[in-house]
C-alpha cells in the first residue's frame, strides 16, 4: 500500500505540474518603470541572461528615422524604386534608424530596475547575451565601426574585448554567442563572408574557426551528439545549416524534404534540443515559418517537418525566440501582420501581435499568448531564459516604424501649438484636441516600447519536489500505521 501511495503522490505532482504549464500565466516585471525601461527608443528586449540571480536585459535603441530615409532617397544614396521592388531593404543604408545606443538593465527584484551600461548612439543594441566562464558577455550591432563585445563579472562594471573579430568594421554584428568546453564560440554577421570563433577567456586569444564565404551571418549554434551545428542567413536567397565534429571542418547539412526549394526560408533562427532531437526553425515573411526536428541531424535527408506555414499563421516570420520550461518546448514569434494584422485587410507592415507556443512533445503546440501579452503593437517575443528563480522570463519587440511625432516635429521647428492650430483648422478643435491627446500616449511610452514578462508559475527544484512529496506521504503512511 505505501508503494502505491507513492506512486500515486508522483503522479499527482507531475499532473499539477503539467496543468499548470498548460495554463500558463504571466505577470509583467516591467510595469512600474514603463515601456522601453522608460524611454520609448528601447524597442526591442533584444537579448537577455540570468547572471549572479538577476535577469540582465540588452535593449534595441531605435526608431525608423523618416526623415533619414527621405535625404537618402534625394540625395541618390538610395533609388526608390528598388526600395519599392524589394531590391533594397531601407534598413540597411546608414540614416535609415536613429538610435541614442543600446541599454544593459538589470532586474533588481520587484518592480526595481537599474541600467548598468548605456553605449554610444552607434552601437544600437545588444543582439545577443550569454554567461560563460563567470562573467556575463553582451554583443552589439555596430554598422558604422563593427560590433562591440562587452563583458562583466559583477554586472556593474563593463570592459570592451578587442581582437579577433572585433575592431573590423565588416563584422557588423554579433548574431549568437555560445559557451562550450571553456571557449565562448562567437558568431558574426559579415557580408564578406559569416565568420566564427572561438574566444578563450583565461588566455584573452582569440582563434578563427571558419569563414562561411557564401553566408551573410551566422546565426545560430548548437552541440548536439557530440557535433556543433552553425545554421546561417543569406538574407536574400536561402539559409544553411553546417555540421562540425571538431568545429574546424564544416559539412553541409542543410534539411531537404518534400517541397523544402519552393519555400522562402532565408535563414535559421533557432537550434534547440528538445527531448531528444534537436529543432530547427527558420526565418520565412512570404510562407511563415518552418520548424524542423531530426535525431540525426548530420543527415540532411532525416528530418521531419512540424510546420511550414507559421504554425498555421503565415503572418508567424520568425521562431524568434524558444526555452525548454516545465517540460514544454516554448517559441516565441515575430508577427508581421500583412495578412491578418490590426488593420487587415490593409496590407500595413508590423502591426501583428506577438505569439506565444507550446508542446510537450514537439508535435501538437498550443497557443499562450496571440495578442502580443495584449499590446496592439507587440509583434514579437523577441527572447527567453529561465531564470534562477525558475520562471520563463519573456522579453518583448514593439513596432519601430511608429515615431515620437511631437519630438521629430519640435526637431524640425514645428512646435505643438503650431500643430494644433494647422490641426484645428483642418478637423476642428475637439478632434486636434484628440489627437495630440493620442501623439501624446506615444511619447509617454504607454503603447511603444519593450517590456518583460515573467511566468507565475515557478518550475520546484528537486529538493522542493522530493519535500512536496514527504509531505503528502508521511501523513499518509502514519495513517495506514495506525
Amino acid at each position: 500500500m505505501a508503494r502505491c501511495i507513492q506512486r500515486l503522490s508522483f503522479v499527482l505532482i507531475a499532473l499539477a505540474l503539467v496543468s499548470a504549464a498548460s495554463a500558463q500565466t504571466f505577470h509583467e516585471l516591467t510595469a512600474d518603470i514603463g515601456r522601453g525601461f522608460g524611454d520609448m527608443m528601447n524597442r526591442y528586449a533584444w537579448s537577455m541572461a540570468s547572471f549572479g540571480g538577476k535577469e540582465y536585459v540588452g535593449t534595441w535603441n531605435v526608431q525608423f528615422d523618416y526623415a533619414g530615409v527621405a535625404q537618402a532617397i534625394l540625395s541618390g544614396q538610395v533609388d526608390l524604386e528598388s526600395i519599392l521592388s524589394g531590391q533594397v531593404d531601407p534598413l540597411t543604408f546608414t540614416g535609415a534608424l536613429a538610435s541614442q545606443g543600446g541599454e544593459i538593465w538589470r532586474h533588481d527584484g520587484g518592480g526595481n530596475w537599474a541600467r548598468v551600461y548605456d553605449a554610444p548612439a552607434a552601437d544600437q543594441g545588444f543582439r545577443k547575451m550569454v554567461v560563460h566562464n563567470g562573467a556575463v558577455y553582451a554583443a552589439s550591432a555596430n554598422y558604422q565601426a563593427g560590433a562591440t563585445l562587452l563583458t562583466s563579472t559583477d554586472g556593474t562594471t563593463w570592459s570592451a574585448l578587442t581582437g579577433g573579430p572585433l575592431g573590423d568594421a565588416a563584422n557588423t554584428s554579433v548574431r549568437t554567442m555560445l559557451s562550450h568546453n571553456g571557449l565562448l564560440y562567437v558568431g558574426t554577421e559579415n557580408t564578406n563572408g559569416a565568420e566564427l570563433w572561438t574566444y578563450n577567456s583565461a588566455s584573452a586569444a582569440w582563434t578563427k574557426r571558419n569563414t562561411f564565404a557564401e553566408d551573410a551571418a551566422v546565426a545560430e549554434l548548437a552541440v548536439y551528439d557530440g557535433r556543433m551545428y552553425a545554421g546561417t542567413w543569406d538574407f536574400t536567397d536561402s539559409y544553411k545549416l553546417h555540421c562540425s565534429d571538431d568545429t574546424n571542418a564544416w559539412n553541409d547539412v542543410t534539411p531537404v524534404f518534400p517541397g523544402s526549394d519552393s519555400l522562402s526560408n532565408l535563414g535559421v533562427m533557432q537550434l534547440r534540443d528538445f527531448k531528444g532531437k534537436l529543432y530547427l526553425g527558420t526565418l520565412n515573411y512570404v510562407d511563415g515559418f518552418t520548424l524542423l526536428r531530426s535525431g540525426t541531424p548530420d543527415n540532411a535527408a532525416a528530418w521531419e517537418v512540424i510546420t511550414t506555414d507559421g504554425m498555421g499563421d503565415p503572418d508567424n516570420a520568425y521562431t524568434w525566440a524558444s526555452e525548454e520550461f516545465a517540460g514544454k518546448m516554448y517559441i516565441g514569434t515575430f508577427n508581421h501582420g500583412l495578412r491578418g494584422g490590426l488593420y487587415a485587410p490593409l496590407p500595413i507592415p508590423l502591426d501583428g501581435r506577438a505569439q506565444l507556443l507550446a508542446s510537450d512533445n514537439g508535435t501538437d503546440w498550443v497557443t499562450v499568448i496571440d495578442d502580443g501579452f495584449g499590446s496592439p503593437f507587440t509583434y514579437g517575443i523577441r527572447t527567453m531564459i529561465v531564470n534562477d528563480e525558475g520562471r520563463l522570463v519573456c522579453g518583448t519587440a514593439s513596432n519601430f516604424l511608429v515615431v515620437d511625432l511631437l519630438s521629430e516635429l519640435n526637431r524640425c521647428g514645428v512646435s505643438q501649438k503650431e500643430l494644433y492650430l494647422c490641426l484645428a483648422d483642418a478637423m476642428g478643435e475637439q478632434c486636434a484636441a484628440a489627437l495630440l491627446t493620442e501623439l501624446g500616449a506615444v511619447r509617454s511610452g504607454d503603447w511603444i516600447g519593450c517590456q518583460v514578462y515573467a511566468s507565475d508559475q515557478i518550475i520546484p527544484e528537486p529538493a522542493t519536489l522530493t519535500l512536496l512529496v514527504a509531505g503528502g506521504l508521511v501523513p499518509l503512511l502514519k495513517r495506514r500505521r495506525r
